[in-house]
């Protein structure tokens, strides 16, 4: 067992708030087991400079990436309007016109990205692998609690293909629920 404090002094580093212990360190949320202290690594960022993208990122409003290498940012042009960018390993580049880009939340390991904006179906929560766009939520539909959606807060991929919605509606400030993709 190490105290964060061990830690921070081992690395030159300082605390904050209270001197917790933990019993392993894992870089990966999938592997995190209770008593872990979770590192957060900036290799994507790495990946993205060497692919001689550092000035683009720098103009982007948002980014992801995931450990495989995958990443996505939004971006912004003078002629062009608003689009989402999602570079996926080894693949060529594509672009999403997107009218409402409001929120990228995380791009998974296969490369799909999960963002809040309007995609065509209305202002919701979408996932696009880059050829599919799955439509997952829409604001102003009933959730799966019979509530009607007013905002997406966060959300996150869950096993295979779940997508978990943390959520808003207009009974209820929070709501969490597996969305569906809709047609």
């Amino acid at each position: 067992m190490m105290h964060l404090s061990a830690a921070a002094q081992a690395i030159s580093a300082s605390t904050l708030g209270v001197d917790a212990e933990f019993l392993s360190v894992a870089t990966d949320t999938r592997l995190l087991q209770r008593g872990a202290l979770f590192v957060a690594l900036r290799g994507e960022v790495v990946a993205i400079v060497k692919q001689g993208l550092h000035n683009t990122i720098n103009q982007a409003n948002q980014v992801a990436a995931s450990t495989a290498g995958h990443f996505a940012y939004q971006m912004r042009t003078p002629n062009a309007g608003q689009y989402l960018v999602l570079h996926r390993a080894g693949e060529p580049v594509q672009r999403l016109p997107i009218g409402d880009l409001r929120r990228l939340f995380q791009i998974s390991a296969t490369g799909e990205i999960l963002f809040f904006g309007n995609a065509g179906a209305g202002l919701g929560l979408y996932g696009w692998n880059g050829t599919q766009l799955r439509t997952l939520a829409i604001i102003g539909r009933l959730t799966p609690n019979e509530d009607v959606l007013t905002d997406i807060v966060n959300a996150g991929f869950g096993v295979g293909s779940d997508v978990i919605v943390q959520a808003a509606g207009a009974r209820r400030d929070l709501i969490v629920y597996r969305a569906t993709p809709n047609p």
